[in-house]
């Protein structure tokens, strides 16, 4: 049986290494992003250079420059990751409406840096050949 490779794998291991994560595993999951309206999801193993990422059929289907700031935007989040941990060891200490305003606040500011990180890097990166 052969295995085929998934859809813009290459490419996004091409990002990896140039966003210096060439020495993480990072596998691309056969499997859709959780959330029906994401062209992509990325998610780490805490503790480990692992990363999965998801990524839809509207992504594989559309346009290279909106591919690279995607994939840019997801891989940038595994640098990121660890920030979002440290918030999650507070929740202990935190009652449960601290905990979720701190969570809904970290996930905005993750997002928007995230963003902005991804779209003024894009220009300077490569965009993926079909």
């Amino acid at each position: 049986m052969k295995h085929l490779k998934p859809p813009l794998a290459d490419y996004i291991l091409e990002l990896a290494g140039l966003l210096n994560l060439g020495a993480w595993t990072i596998t691309i999951s056969p499997l859709p992003p959780n959330d029906p309206d994401s062209l992509a999801e990325v998610r780490v193993t805490s503790g480990q250079q692992c990363a999965s990422l998801r990524i839809s059929g509207a992504l594989i289907n559309s346009d290279p420059v909106e591919q690279r700031s995607c994939i840019l935007h997801e891989l940038i989040h595994i640098h990121l990751w660890p920030l979002g941990e440290v918030v999650e060891h507070a929740f202990p200490a935190l009652g449960t409406a601290a905990a979720s305003i701190l969570e809904a606040a970290h996930d905005l500011a993750n997002e928007r840096a995230t963003d902005a990180l991804s779209l003024a890097i894009a220009p300077f990166f490569p965009l993926p050949t079909k």
